[in-house]
């Protein structure tokens, strides 16, 4: 009886039609939440809806799971995902609000499910605060949790700081999201959950992190289950039709005109309605390719052919909210969101940067892109037949392979497999024992970080210290938090001795880091 329930609950929490159901693996989830057993990494691949943790999470509390922590914190260090989260959160909420019964198991007394945002531009709500008994959900970015949770939370008070990390630190299960973004901040939770767990009774802080790009951390990593391969939609979308084709260029030959070639030709000249997407790692290769792909459909007009017409739009970092709403309008118009169904009577182009591997769920019938890291190549090929309706093909444009060959040689042996980029053919490949190490070697090396250590949490922990305080390191009013994170990000804590460490991204080793002498250091 509590297994249908639990099944029907869940179907109304994820917002499925009539006709649909749960994957095998988000009630395997469900299950194992109720009977309290520890996961601590998930090992989806994209398309298959990680995301729905959140919702899974909801309904084993309604069931009354097994030590189960009561808060759920949504952590993602990219602020589009923490706005989606958001959404998702207050569509559950909604989902609670129209069932009674959910409402009365989840001890809500009538009030509405707890749900608050931290991040830049967004007032803390408080809602999370009010009640520690009630269970909620907390949204925020690595900046806004982290901050909070090492005593040192933007925009909070010197007597809230300890009522902050209290709530976050205990009876707490923390979602990372993309993990492999920041693996300063996934050390620092483990370190966390394993060496700062509160004494009896109270609940400990639970670590979940969520990735595809198979860099999972713990012993107990979830993957799909054998129902899963049986399934319709998710054998569907695992087998989805990604030929790889590797294209060799001279070192003379500019990469941003290659990439442009190569995007154009799969658009038959301008004549087939097809979305393609390209990825460079520069910002200015992304823009070059584009004006370079634009100028081939004024050519093609001025040269007597029937008149071509193509749409484009770039996709890049650093917009402000506004620009980031118009964005995604704009995507969502020229039918680069999954799910959306949009007729085209021209090919679309979207030349995009590493802020179209994360964070929007991008979907095109064709990729062209350059050779970057491992686990960045997993995102990029997520948002190409995302869905495994069409038969897409994956052009990597390779030049002066010098600092990535083992990037290179993964590729080759993906050619030499046959070429298909398939989420089910990867997975083969990461469990074939004679390739492990090559895509190791083709992954980005973690960043050095810090030791947490009890003496320096103790010192953080003081409400009223100065900034002489021995152990303390010398950081800004960001907070420690975000120094943590920024390890992981090209920047540090000022003072005292440096050390090399590797730069996020596929960039060489090489840049330094100052860090306080006081501050223990894992080098």
């Amino acid at each position: 009886m509590s297994t249908d329930r639990g099944q029907g609950w869940l179907k109304k929490a994820l917002g499925l039609t009539e006709g649909e159901a749960p994957f095998p693996w988000q009630m395997e989830l469900l299950r194992r939440f109720r009977c309290g057993k520890a996961i601590s990494s998930l090992d989806i691949p994209t398309g298959l809806g990680k995301t729905s943790v959140m919702a899974i999470w909801l309904v084993a509390r309604a069931l009354k799971a097994k030590k189960l922590p009561r808060r759920l914190v949504y952590v993602v260090d990219r602020r589009a995902v923490v706005d989606q989260a958001t959404e998702v959160a207050e569509s559950l909420r909604e989902w609670v609000a129209g069932d009674q019964c959910v409402a009365d198991t989840l001890g809500l007394g009538g009030r509405p499910l707890p749900i608050s945002t931290l991040r830049g531009q967004y007032v803390d709500n408080r809602e999370w605060l009010e009640d520690p008994s009630l269970p909620a959900i907390i949204v925020g970015t690595v900046d806004m949790i982290g901050s909070r949770l090492l005593f040192k939370g933007y925009g909070v008070s010197r007597k809230m700081q300890s009522y902050h990390a209290g709530l976050l630190g205990a009876d707490t299960l923390f979602v990372l999201d993309e993990a492999h973004l920041v693996p300063p901040f996934e050390h620092l939770l483990r370190t966390i959950e394993k060496d700062f767990a509160p004494r009896a009774p109270v609940p400990p802080l639970r670590v979940l992190s969520l990735s595809a790009t198979s860099r999972t951390q713990g012993d107990n990593v979830f993957k799909l289950t054998e129902e899963d391969s049986s399934h319709c939609t998710v054998k569907k979308r695992l087998e989805a039709k990604k030929l790889l084709q590797i294209k060799q260029i001279a070192t003379t030959t500019n990469l941003e005109d290659a990439l442009a070639e190569s995007a154009w030709k799969l658009s038959c000249n301008g004549n087939k309605p097809v979305r393609i997407l390209v990825y460079a790692d520069s910002r200015e290769v992304a823009r070059k390719a584009k004006e370079a792909v634009e100028k081939r459909a004024k050519d093609s007009n001025k040269q007597g052919k029937p008149e071509v017409k193509i749409e484009t739009e770039l996709f890049v970092g650093g917009r402000r909210v506004f620009e980031r709403e118009g964005a995604k309008k704009r995507l969502e118009e020229l039918g680069f969101l999954a799910g959306s169904k949009v007729e085209r009577t021209c090919p679309v182009f979207l030349f995009a940067t590493s802020a179209g591997e994360v964070g929007v769920d991008l979907d095109a019938d064709h990729m062209v892109c350059d050779l970057v890291a491992w686990e960045r190549m997993v995102q990029r090929l997520g948002r190409v037949n995302r869905r495994g309706d069409g038969d897409a093909r994956v052009i990597v444009v390779v030049k002066d392979c010098e600092d990535r060959v083992a990037q290179y040689c993964a590729l080759l042996e993906i050619a030499r497999e046959g070429g298909s980029l398939s989420p089910k053919s990867l997975l083969k490949l990461r469990e074939c024992q004679n390739l492990a190490s090559l895509f190791h070697e083709a992954t980005t090396p973690e960043p050095l970080r810090p030791e947490l250590t009890r003496p320096l949490v103790d010192a953080w922990a003081m409400r009223h210290r100065s900034k002489s305080t021995p152990g303390v390191p010398m950081t800004s009013n960001r907070g420690c938090g975000a120094g943590l994170r920024m390890i992981g990000r090209r920047r540090g804590w000022s003072g005292g001795s440096t050390f090399p460490f590797a730069r996020r991204g596929d960039r060489p080793a090489g840049r330094r880091l100052k860090l306080s002498s006081r501050l223990p250091r894992r080098i």
